[in-house]
């Protein structure tokens, strides 16, 4: 019996085995892109602040300065209030922090 790992290899998969700074970011961005449909999902706003919160927590015990930072630049956004702008500066957080959490996990730095 043959037992081969099947690996997706689209350019924005996540890797198979992921730690929780990992789920975090994936978990915002999904969050994030629903909002953009559902903007006035407050419940979900609420959640996006708790993912940014434990981003920033379980960044700060690693060694990443980056993540922290793009982190920092979500949670203010988010202060700014529910609009269709915060909701593109979260997507694009999360982005940008999901390409560093990713290149970290395969060596790059």
């Amino acid at each position: 019996m043959d037992v081969t790992p099947v690996l997706d290899t689209t350019k924005n998969s996540a890797p198979r085995f992921m730690d929780r700074l990992g789920k975090l970011c994936h978990t915002g961005h999904e969050v994030a892109n629903y909002l953009f449909q559902v903007p006035d999902d407050e419940s979900q706003w609420q959640r996006l602040q708790e993912i940014v919160d434990g981003i920033l927590q379980e960044a700060s015990r690693t060694r990443h300065k980056e993540l922290p930072r793009i982190a920092e630049e979500v949670r203010t956004a988010l202060q700014r209030g529910t609009s269709m702008l915060v909701v593109e500066q979260a997507m694009t957080g999360f982005d940008r922090m999901i390409k560093i959490w990713k290149a970290a996990r395969s060596g790059l730095f």
